[in-house]
């Protein structure tokens, strides 16, 4: 048993195997039961059984994401290799890096078209191509990845408009 007092009153805290009882000594006498202990460890079990049900969900939130990374990065290197055995892949050397620069049309047509990818489209040569038909008659059309989209390498460099123009310029 505890004993706590204070300025106007003598609470005494009962701690018994089972319950816990808090008695008020002055100037009422009563007993008030706070709780019970069986009560306080099934809510210890109702949390570990939560806690537990989270970090599984956790774990298999993390397995998720784990493979389906796993999976995107298997299939975005076969199609890749695909690329490059198609005659797609034509790396030119840019400095620390190298980006794609895809030919196609009449070698020796009237003007040299060159198409820039944008909105991030790294294979914009294969769905540009069905649209490009017509013009590749005449003309002579080149389609560039920029660095870091496509089968272009990455680079570290700051992809400023400079930088940008003057490796098209180099490719």
């Amino acid at each position: 048993m505890a004993l706590l007092l204070t300025k106007h009153e003598c609470y005494a805290i009962i701690v018994t195997d089972v319950d816990l009882y808090l008695c008020l000594s002055a100037p009422y006498r009563i007993l008030l039961q706070i709780g019970t202990w069986g009560a306080i460890d099934e809510h210890k079990k109702v949390f570990r059984i939560i806690g537990k049900i989270l970090l599984i969900l956790l774990l298999l939130i993390v397995l998720f994401l784990l493979t389906t990374s796993i999976v995107y990065h298997i299939k975005l290197n076969n199609a890749e290799n695909q690329l490059k055995e198609a005659g797609y892949y034509n790396p030119v050397s840019v400095g620390d890096h190298a980006i794609n620069v895809y030919a196609c049309g009449n070698e020796n047509g009237r003007h040299t078209i060159v198409a820039l990818a944008g909105l991030g489209d790294g294979e914009m040569f294969l769905g540009w191509r069905q649209m490009t038909a017509e013009i590749e008659k005449d003309n002579r059309l080149i389609f560039i990845d920029r660095a870091g989209y496509g089968l272009s390498d990455d680079t570290g460099r700051e992809m400023t408009p400079e930088n940008v123009v003057e490796e098209y310029r180099t490719a």
